[in-house]
């Protein structure tokens, strides 16, 4: 049984160092920032370890206060942040800065897990926790965390939920919420901006324009196409090339081979998390791993997709390839917390 863990944990590092590769590769193109990223995967690869040998109960004890001082640190960004890009989303430490809605998902991921397995109302409990830090990291703004806040409760609650009715009044309330939402923001502009703020209004105005041309879109698709079967060394600027556009620039860089390598990896890391799920005994890391499969596949799917042109451009980072160190450690932190359920199931 070691060597079945160990196999599994050597697959899961192939992979990682495969996207540490891509990920390096893409910022040595334009930014010395590939040498922080190198930093932020040692001490990623470093947490997976270290997280594989703390007990699972003492993890979950720390839940609920991180859970608390990550709101706390989302309220002091509102009040008195500094906007970065137009977000409030940010926390400069001089040395180093971080954002506390990447470790959120992480934080929320987990305590709606727990509550999911043993909480009797949890659609009703769930929402409501999921609601706080979605309305303090809405008002950054920072939607594209706010959507996967969201996605991480639905996939728990579909996965959780055997009463139908339940699944049905709650899809009947978000329809409900979003064709209202849609409805302000369509046929009352003005009331709009008062609600949600000029710089959500014209963050909407930019989802919208989905088929309208994009200066960001029409240099990636430009790129990707020069870079042929194996990449090409004169690829020109593409903006947010290392965060937004990253797979654009991979394609750019490596080329169709590349491309391909990327997948085959992106495949087989949900493969392995599938397995996990199957071959568990463990009921609460079942439900952890089913969330983190869809949030990881979601948040994939929609950056591929906006790359290509066939979803609106919203911010949505690469895992494991865009650049920067809250999203890449958050990710090493789930990992390291699904292998110590399996490790210890098996």
């Amino acid at each position: 049984m070691q060597d079945i863990n160990m196999k599994t944990i050597n697959k899961l590092m192939m992979i990682i160092l495969i996207f540490m590769i891509f990920s390096i590769n893409n910022l040595g193109k334009y930014t010395d920032d590939f040498l922080k990223q190198i930093i932020f995967f040692g001490i990623g690869f470093l947490l997976l370890f270290i997280i594989r040998h703390i007990s699972l109960n003492k993890i979950y004890k720390l839940i609920m206060p991180l859970y608390i001082v990550l709101n706390i640190l989302l309220l002091y960004l509102l009040l008195f942040g500094s906007s970065i890009n137009g977000s409030k989303a940010w926390i400069d430490l001089k040395f180093i800065t971080f954002q506390p809605s990447e470790f959120m998902k992480i934080i929320l991921l987990l305590l709606l897990a727990r509550m999911a397995l043993y909480e009797k109302h949890f659609i009703k409990k769930g929402f409501i926790i999921t609601l706080i830090p979605g309305i303090l990291t809405f008002l950054e703004p920072d939607t594209g965390n706010v959507l996967f806040y969201i996605i991480i409760y639905l996939s728990l609650v579909f996965y959780q939920s055997k009463d139908l009715k339940n699944i049905i009044y709650m899809m009947i309330l978000i329809i409900i919420l979003g064709l209202t939402f849609l409805g302000i923001y369509f046929y009352n502009q003005g009331l709009f901006i008062k609600i949600f703020g000029s710089s959500f209004f014209y963050r909407m105005d930019r989802i919208t324009e989905l088929f309208t041309s994009s200066y960001q879109l029409e240099m990636g698709l430009i790129n990707m196409g020069k870079g042929g079967l194996w990449g090409s060394s004169l690829v020109s600027n593409i903006p947010e090339g290392t965060t937004d556009f990253a797979f654009s620039l991979l394609v750019s860089l490596t080329g169709i081979g590349g491309a391909l390598v990327y997948l085959l990896c992106h495949v087989c890391l949900m493969l392995l998390l599938i397995k996990h799920i199957t071959k568990t005994n463990n009921r609460l890391g079942e439900y952890i791993t089913f969330a983190f499969l869809a949030m990881y596949f979601m948040q994939s799917s929609i950056h591929l997709l906006m790359n290509v042109g066939l979803f609106p451009i919203t911010g949505i980072t690469l895992p494991f390839i865009s650049y920067g160190g809250s999203s890449l450690l958050s990710y090493f932190l789930i990992l390291g917390i699904i292998n110590n359920y399996y490790m210890d199931s098996n």
